[in-house]
C-alpha cells in the first residue's frame, strides 16, 4: 500500500492543474483514491490520501458538508502524525485558509487561524522556490479577506502577488480555485 500511495502523491504532484471536476481522467483517479483509502489501516498512509481527497471536495464544490467530513478526519489524523511531503502539506495549509476563514468569517479566533495557515504555506512555498503557490496563498487570504468585509486587507494581500501575476494566469487560470 506504500507504493501504492506513493504513486497517488506523485501522480498529484504531477497532473492536479490538469484534472477539472467532470473529466473522466479525475473520475477514475478520484474513485480509485477513495477506493484504496477504504483499504489502507495504516493512518500515517491515510493521511496524505485523505488531503488529496480533500482537494476534490473542495474545487469541485459538491458538497460543503464531505469537505467538512474530510477537514475533521485530517485534523484528528494530524494529531498523531505529520505531513512529510512539503509541498502536500503547504497545499493543506492554503486549503486550510479557506475552510477556517470563509467557515468561521464571523469568528475572529477561528479566521485569524486561518490566516496564519496561510503565511505559514507561504513560507513552504518560498522555500520550493514556488511561485505559483505563493500567489494561490496569498490570493486565498485576499479571497476571504474581502469575504469577512475587510477591503484594506484584501488589498494588502493582492499587493502581494503583483509580482506573481504572470506565472500565475498560465498555471492556475484552470486549476482548483
Amino acid at each position: 500500500f506504500n507504493k501504492i500511495s506513493n504513486t497517488f502523491i506523485n501522480f498529484y504532484h504531477k497532473n492536479f492543474a490538469t484534472l477539472i471536476d467532470g473529466d473522466r481522467e479525475d473520475q477514475i483517479y478520484y474513485s480509485h483514491l477513495s477506493k484504496l483509502s477504504e483499504y489502507i489501516k495504516d493512518d500515517r498512509l491515510l493521511l496524505p490520501l485523505n488531503i488529496l481527497y480533500l482537494k476534490r471536495s473542495l474545487y469541485s464544490q459538491k458538497t460543503p458538508e464531505e469537505t467538512i467530513k474530510c477537514f475533521v478526519k485530517i485534523e484528528r489524523l494530524l494529531k498523531k502524525h505529520e505531513i512529510n511531503d512539503i509541498k502536500l502539506l503547504a497545499d493543506y495549509l492554503v486549503d486550510c485558509v479557506f475552510i477556517k476563514g470563509f467557515s468561521n468569517a464571523h469568528n475572529l479566533k477561528k479566521f485569524q487561524d486561518g490566516i496564519q495557515d496561510g503565511h505559514k504555506a507561504i513560507q513552504l512555498y518560498e522555500s520550493l522556490n514556488n511561485s505559483g503557490g505563493v500567489f494561490k496563498s496569498y490570493t486565498r487570504m485576499a479571497w476571504i479577506s474581502l469575504y469577512q468585509g475587510d477591503v484594506e486587507q484584501c488589498s494588502h494581500y493582492l499587493s502581494k502577488v503583483d509580482k506573481n501575476i504572470l506565472y500565475s494566469i498560465e498555471n492556475y487560470i484552470t486549476k482548483e480555485y
